[in-house]
């Protein structure tokens, strides 16, 4: 199975390309099962298309890792070395109010 950005869904001889990150959006965690490959701004939209966040812009956003240290949209999972079970984090920049 073909899903976003050319990549296959979990399972098989390719899970070990696969990750399941838990992204906290505004407070609701979701399950995001992502490609190691992925930029990480793959993975932010698909947090918000799982969480029916709509209605506000992406760069309205920060993402950060649980350090608090902010995620760059354009590296890929592997290159932080996200593992199975790694909390990322979404939350309106300062100064954007809901």
């Amino acid at each position: 199975m073909t899903v976003a950005n050319g990549g296959t869904a979990r399972g098989g001889e390719n899970d070990k390309n696969h990750v399941t990150l838990t992204v906290v959006v505004n407070t609701v965690p979701t399950a995001v099962e992502a490609n190691i490959h992925w930029k990480m701004r793959t993975v932010m939209e698909r947090a918000f298309e799982q969480s029916g966040t709509t209605g506000r812009d992406p760069s309205q956003w920060e993402f950060k890792d649980a350090n608090g240290a902010l995620i760059n949209l354009e590296r890929t999972v592997q290159s932080y070395g996200f593992t199975d079970g790694t909390t990322l984090f979404l939350t309106l920049a300062a100064g954007i109010s809901g």
